[in-house]
């Protein structure tokens, strides 16, 4: 079964700084470029240090584009907190409709990492 409870105080400060790194991370890379950013240069732009940096990933690389497991298990949250009555099917579509327009808020961000993939292939 699923934990449905919302995340606590030190989870929220996990996946706000996991943010931070990876919003500091495309932005430096987007004005840049990958190869003149350090993993250095992401720590400090997000108030962290380098250290915390590989507590939650292993290059800039994949702050850029790593996996993200928090999405994954906030969707597995969403579709099991709609209503009963909802078919399966309908649960899985009103919880990606919802995703679909919060990306829609994310439009700028989502256009900058688009152009910094395309900047560099190798991501």
């Amino acid at each position: 079964m699923l934990d449905t409870q919302p995340p606590g105080r030190r989870e929220r400060k996990k996946l706000a700084t996991r943010q931070a790194l990876q919003d500091a991370a495309l932005r430096l890379v987007a004005d840049r470029g990958l190869e003149q950013v350090t993993v250095e240069d992401i720590s400090e732009a997000a108030d962290v240090a380098t250290r915390t940096f590989f507590n939650y990933f292993s290059s800039k690389e994949e702050a850029l584009l790593g996996d993200a497991p928090e999405k994954v298990a906030t969707v597995h949250r969403l579709v099991a907190d709609r209503p009963a009555t909802e078919s399966p099917l309908e649960a899985v579509h009103q919880v990606l409709r919802e995703l679909a327009l919060q990306q829609v808020q994310r439009r700028e961000e989502l256009l900058l990492r688009q152009r910094v993939i395309e900047r560099h292939p190798g991501l």
